[in-house]
Parts: C-alpha cells; structure tokens; sequence
C-alpha cells in the first residue's frame, strides 16, 4: 500500500512540474516575443547591457524572426536586467527599426522578467 501511495504522490508532483506555467498573460500582452532563456553571460556595456542567452522555449512570437540557439538581449545598466539561471524574457524591439535586435519590455526586469529559476 505504501508503495502505491508513493508512486501516486511521485507521479502527480510529476505532472504539477510539466504543467507549470511560464508564461505571465499581463505581462505577454504588452510583449511582442515571449522567451524561456538561460543566461550565458552577464550583461555588458553602458547605458544599455547586452545579455547573451541561451534559447530554452519560444512561447510567443508575434515578429516575423526566428529564433534559435542564443541571442543578446539589452537592459538599463542601472536597474536589473536578466537574471542568473533560467527565466521567462518578454521582449520588445530595442530600436523599432532595427530588427533582430531586442530588450526587455520596459528596459529593466521588473517588467520584462517573471518565473526565474536560479542555478
């Protein structure tokens, strides 16, 4: 009996982890591309910092862009910006004419990073 009840508690703990959300619907409303990242590097540069991150999952992508592998992604240098470990990105364009470039939505990470995991 207490096997069965072990393998049930293990296999719904399971499945709670598969349907975690990441995704924050306020937050992919005002976000053109939402990303589940890891951070490669920390940010570099001055005004803006350039992240490099490793692509995990694209959950949203209204842009005409691919997205694979890595990309740099730009936040203030004086507020947070992409966090250490794993996270959920939600990006606008950094110029609006610029494709293929982007950052955070709002520049800093109060609003443009949710559900972090760190390493």
């Amino acid at each position: 009996m207490k096997i069965i009840a072990t393998c049930l508690l293990v296999a719904v703990a399971l499945l709670a982890l598969a349907a975690e959300k990441f995704v924050d619907d306020k937050l992919a409303a005002k976000a053109l591309v939402v990303l589940r990242v890891k951070r490669l590097t920390p940010g570099e540069g001055s005004k803006y910092l350039w992240y490099r991150v490793k692509l995990l999952q694209v959950l949203k992508n209204q842009s005409s862009e691919t997205f694979t592998n890595t990309l740099s992604v730009a936040a203030y240098s004086w507020k947070d910006g992409v966090p250490e470990g794993e996270s959920t990105l939600y990006l606008e364009r950094y110029k609006k004419t610029d494709k293929g470039l982007w950052k955070l939505v709002g520049g800093e990470a109060s609003t443009g990073v949710r559900h972090v995991r760190k390493p």
